[in-house]
């Protein structure tokens, strides 16, 4: 059994033990029977523990025990060092100090923001890897309309909806007012398109309005509504004059599978984070 727990970076490998004699401990692994003598056996019961750094090492001591090379058990290995670094960057790209404009210079859009289509007909949307999300979930979310409220009691602004792909006026000229180039339209309800109980969205919303707030990023309130009803309307914001590396750790850090992030050219981007 491979395990990962908490922080830990350590393999939890549990293969049966088969003999305990007085001298060895013999083992049943995918590759075979592995004795061990005594003096020599590396776990109590029946759990080897490998810190992930020294894998490698352990992989070549192992091999020693063998008359032919144990693959199984080495794929085995290399497979669940693999996973565990993934999580770990994972990890880190959520826990890591949220500041919105660390990156932020005269170009709103960082060089490795280049746009990446999933297919020729996609070109709105943006992606750093190859996603595993459904692809009747990513039509879901363009086919969404993302609404911008007023700001109560201003008269000057108005409630404006904004679709992937389509240029929107109304944030061209908000653009335009505030001197700005880009904007993020986030919710915290429902992580990785789940549905949650109402307090814990409410919760985590409340969440995101606070991160929002004590960095000073100027927002506006919003929903994401599909027009024919995939989901209930989600509370959002659209954050002002966030930049794309930051929108997509702010969405990560909510748990989202997909944030919409909007350049200079006030054309709505689907940005997939999974």
């Amino acid at each position: 059994m491979l395990s990962i727990m908490g922080e830990s970076v350590t393999l939890d490998i549990r293969w049966p033990i088969i003999d305990v004699s007085q001298t060895s401990v013999t083992l049943n692994t995918p590759a075979g029977a592995l004795t061990f003598a005594k003096g020599n056996w590396p776990g109590g019961s029946s759990a080897v523990l490998v810190d992930v750094e020294e894998v490698d090492e352990f992989i070549e001591h192992l091999s020693t025990f063998f008359t032919d090379t144990p693959e199984p058990v080495i794929r085995q290995l290399h497979t669940a060092v693999a996973l565990i670094r993934r999580e770990d960057a994972k990890k880190e790209a959520i826990d890591r100090p949220f500041n919105p404009l660390a990156s932020y210079n005269a170009n709103p859009r960082p060089a490795s923001a280049a746009r990446q289509a999933m297919t020729t007909a996609s070109t709105f949307i943006l992606f750093d890897r190859p996603t595993a999300l459904n692809p009747e979930l990513v039509n879901a979310y363009l086919e969404t309309d993302y609404k911008v409220f007023a700001s109560e009691g201003d008269t000057q602004e108005r409630t404006f909806t904004m679709r992937v792909g389509q240029a929107c006026e109304p944030l061209a000229h908000l653009f335009q007012e505030r001197g700005i180039q880009c904007a993020a339209f986030v919710t915290a309800y429902n992580p990785y398109s789940a549905a949650h109980e109402d307090q814990d969205n409410e919760t985590r919303q409340a969440s995101l309005l606070q991160t929002l707030d004590q960095h000073k990023v100027v927002y506006r309130l919003g929903e994401g509504r599909h027009p024919l009803g995939r989901w209930s309307a989600e509370p959002s914001v659209l954050a002002l004059n966030l930049p794309l590396d930051a929108s997509k750790r702010l969405g990560m850090r909510f748990r989202q599978n997909a944030v919409l992030w909007c350049g200079a050219d006030a054309i709505p981007h689907l940005v997939l984070l999974m």
